[in-house]
């Protein structure tokens, strides 16, 4: 694997990154595969992925931080967990954000929310409170520190991100630019930039009408330098449903077979090469090349020029 970048060379090098909202190792391969260069890992996602339950809090810290590990270790990308308000109250939600540090993450979103998914903002000392322990926990590693504002109003939000930025916090998020009309996004982006002079995030992208809400371009020039975007699960649950309906309505597997990579979810030819590599420098048995999963392309390779 290569060198894994930290978030803070890549905003030293990039003037905007967009990141897509990832749930497992498979869609982080595919995000690689297609040129990003960093991920989210997306609560939602996630929750539905592993528990088949929307964004409703349902999801705990110990799937969160295992999820991490897991991805952090396969992946070369950086990556910013969303740890909601941190599982807990401030020392609780320190505690975390130290956890989540260790299992490799890049960035960690810390949400101002009482509760998670409740909504609304914590008072603002015992939020700025709260970002501050997290500030000092993530410190001294390569982790960066999101804080988030759920407050409803862009004025109340703008103070936050000036108070939750002097404790310590590296990065700024104004969630209800997602309650904005669409054609007001931009003019808020340089509200907020007026006041808030270090790096911010602009949460979900979206489009309307065929068109994002906001370019990257322009929110750069501003000092909006990391997008996150929502397509992953939906895309995949899109391709399953497809390919299985058209499966069941034929009663084979030629359309799915033809239509998707079938070997991906196997593994690529270099994938499965490198660890055939590894293992047969300790396994003297001529046939490991033919075991499964090594031999599944050569395989199919010759079945195919029959």
């Amino acid at each position: 694997m290569p060198m894994k970048k930290t978030l803070r060379q890549l905003l030293s090098e990039e003037k905007c990154i967009l990141a897509p909202e990832i749930y497992d190792c498979a869609s982080a391969m595919t995000v690689e595969q297609c040129g990003y260069k960093a991920t989210v890992l997306s609560g939602a996602e996630l929750s539905m992925a592993l528990k088949g339950v929307p964004d409703l809090g349902i999801l705990n810290v110990e799937e969160v931080v295992q999820a991490t590990e897991r991805i952090c270790s396969f992946s070369s990308l950086p990556m910013v967990v969303d740890l909601e308000n941190g599982y807990g109250p401030t020392l609780t939600a320190a505690y975390n954000c130290e956890r989540i540090v260790r299992a490799g993450a890049g960035g960690i979103i810390l949400v101002d929310s009482p509760e998670v998914r409740i909504g609304g903002a914590l008072p603002m000392k015992e939020a700025v409170e709260k970002v501050r322990a997290c500030a000092d926990a993530v410190k001294g590693s390569d982790c960066i520190l999101v804080a988030r504002t759920d407050v409803p109003t862009l004025e109340e939000a703008i103070e936050r991100c000036q108070a939750y930025r002097e404790a310590g916090a590296d990065m700024t998020l104004v969630f209800m630019i997602n309650d904005i009309k669409p054609a007001e996004r931009f003019d808020a982006c340089k509200k907020i930039a007026a006041v808030d002079k270090g790096w911010k995030w602009y949460p979900d992208l979206g489009c309307h009408n065929g068109k994002s809400d906001v370019t990257l371009e322009e929110i750069a020039e501003y000092g909006f330098n990391f997008v996150g975007i929502h397509y992953l699960l939906g895309s995949a649950l899109s391709a399953m449903l497809d390919a299985g309906r058209e499966n069941y309505k034929n009663q084979n597997n030629v359309y799915a077979t033809e239509t998707y990579t079938e070997g991906e979810a196997i593994g690529s030819p270099e994938m499965l090469d490198k660890w055939y590599n590894f293992e047969k420098q300790y396994i003297s048995d001529p046939a490991l090349r033919y075991r499964w999963p090594y031999g599944y392309h050569i395989r199919n390779k010759g079945f195919e020029e029959e």
